[in-house]
């Protein structure tokens, strides 16, 4: 399984924890900025996999893990984990976040696709819980295509499982879908 994850930290992973339920080994490769297709980039092993207490496995919400690795990350000239949202901030529906998805160019053939920024819209809560019905919570959080003619605008999960949403140049939660 490829997921997206964000650094938080010098070792650590801020990821979905579906991506990691179940499994012994993890991997996690990170490829700096200019690396070909075929190079993995920096390959690191986590040494230590921390999940939420309060995860509900049936809806997904609070479902992420930090995952601790066994060296400092290396993601190239200037590679730093971004800033973390205060618990305080909110975001409110229309507002235009920031997350990422693999490039329109990806090719099922590299295992390590390229990924790509791109700005997604929040969507009110009374539409995130029409979409998500039984399985929606207080926590989710649901975003959209901006522009209303893209090939999946009503599709919410805009992004790879584990990638950031990004509000206001802070780090404010990340894709369980």
């Amino acid at each position: 399984m490829t997921c997206s994850g964000s650094a938080v930290s010098d070792n650590t992973i801020l990821s979905s924890g579906y991506c990691v339920m179940g499994r012994g080994n993890v991997e996690v490769l990170v490829r700096p900025e200019g690396i070909t297709l075929n190079d993995s980039g920096n390959i690191y092993f986590a040494n230590r996999i921390v999940f939420t207490p309060n995860e509900d496995p049936t809806t997904m919400s609070n479902g992420y893990v930090l995952l601790t690795v066994d060296r400092d990350l290396y993601g190239g000239e200037g590679f730093k984990a971004p800033d973390l949202a205060d618990d305080d901030m909110t975001v409110a529906s229309g507002d235009i976040c920031t997350t990422a998805r693999r490039s329109a160019s990806y090719s099922a053939y590299y295992y390590w696709p390229e990924f790509e920024y791109y700005n997604v819209k929040i969507i009110d809560d009374a539409q995130c819980e029409e979409l998500f019905m039984e399985q929606y919570t207080d926590d989710f959080i649901c975003v959209g295509a901006i522009d209303p003619t893209a090939q999946f605008p009503d599709n919410q999960c805009q992004t790879e499982t584990g990638a950031p949403l990004v509000c206001a140049d802070k780090l404010f939660a990340i894709a369980t879908c």
